[in-house]
C-alpha cells in the first residue's frame, strides 16, 4: 500500500522553527537575569535551597525512541523518532511531604517518524511530528549547604504523538520517566536547573498507529513495546 508512506517536508522548515525558539529562550534569559539579580543578596542558605514555588521554563535535546513494527504493505520495519530540540516548562511546589516537591511538567519535541526496512536496509521518513509529554511526579532534593542542590525525580503521565500530516490521527500512550540533576541558585529568586531524564512511553498490545481516512495507517505494532527516549536540558528557575 503506497499510501502507508508519507515523506517529509524540507528540513529548512524545522531548522527555521528551532532557531526561532532558541533565540526566544536566549532573549528571555538575557532580559531576566539582570532584573532577577538586582535587589537580592546572593543565596548562601543551607539545606535544600529556597523553599518557594519554582517555575522553570527549559530547553534541551531529546533523543532515542525505537520500536519494531510492520508497515501495512507487509514490510517489517524499525520505526524511530528523530533526535531534536525540546522545549518545556515545569512547576515545582514548595517542599512538603518528607522534603519532596510535587512537580507538573510539560515538554514538546519537534521530530520525524523515520523507518528502516529490516531486510533491504531502505530508509525513509513517514512524516513530521510533535511529541508532547504531560507528566506529574515528585522531586527529592539532597540536603546540603551551598548554592548547588542535587536532586532526583520520578514522573508518570501520558505522551501525545501528533503527526503533522493532514488526515492522520494522534496517538496517546501511558508513560513514565525518571532522572536527576542539579539546581544552582544565584539568589533566593533566581537560578538554573541542569537535568537529565529517561522517558518511557509504553505501547500496550497490538494495533495500527497513525491512521486516517484517506491515508490509511502507517504501521502496525504486534505485542507490547517500550519506547525509550532520553533528554538533557537546562532551565531558568523563578522562585516565588
Amino acid at each position: 500500500m503506497n499510501d502507508c508512506f508519507h515523506f517529509s517536508h524540507p528540513l529548512r522548515h524545522q531548522m527555521r522553527a528551532s532557531i526561532h525558539w532558541i533565540m526566544l529562550l536566549l532573549g528571555i534569559l538575557l532580559l531576566s537575569a539582570p532584573a532577577a539579580a538586582q535587589g537580592f543578596q546572593p543565596y548562601r542558605g543551607a539545606g535544600t535551597g529556597p523553599r518557594g514555588l519554582e517555575i522553570i521554563p527549559f530547553a534541551g535535546y531529546q533523543f532515542g525512541g525505537k520500536m519494531s513494527a510492520v508497515a501495512l504493505d507487509g514490510r517489517s520495519v524499525e520505526v524511530s523518532f528523530q533526535d531534536g530540540l525540546e522545549l518545556g516548562v515545569s512547576i515545582d511546589t514548595p517542599p512538603a511531604f518528607g522534603g519532596g516537591r510535587m512537580q507538573l511538567m510539560w515538554s514538546m519535541q519537534d521530530s520525524k517518524l523515520n523507518f528502516k526496512n529490516d531486510f533491504t536496509g531502505e530508509r525513509g521518513t513517514f512524516f513530521d511530528m510533535k511529541i508532547h509529554y504531560f507528566m506529574i511526579g515528585a522531586v527529592y532534593e539532597a540536603t546540603q549547604g551551598g548554592n548547588a542542590v542535587p536532586f532526583g525525580m520520578i514522573n508518570f503521565g501520558v505522551t501525545l504523538f501528533h503527526p503533522r500530516e493532514r488526515g492522520l490521527s494522534d496517538a496517546w500512550r501511558f508513560s513514565f520517566g525518571f532522572g536527576g540533576g542539579v539546581k544552582t541558585y544565584i539568589n533566593e529568586r533566581f537560578g538554573f536547573r541542569f537535568q537529565g531524564r529517561m522517558l518511557v512511553p509504553i505501547q500496550w498490545g497490538s494495533g495500527a498507529l497513525w491512521c486516517g481516512g484517506e491515508n490509511g495507517c502507517t504501521v502496525a505494532v504486534g505485542g507490547s513495546n517500550v519506547i525509550i527516549q532520553g533528554e538533557f536540558s537546562v532551565g531558568m528557575m523563578l522562585v516565588l
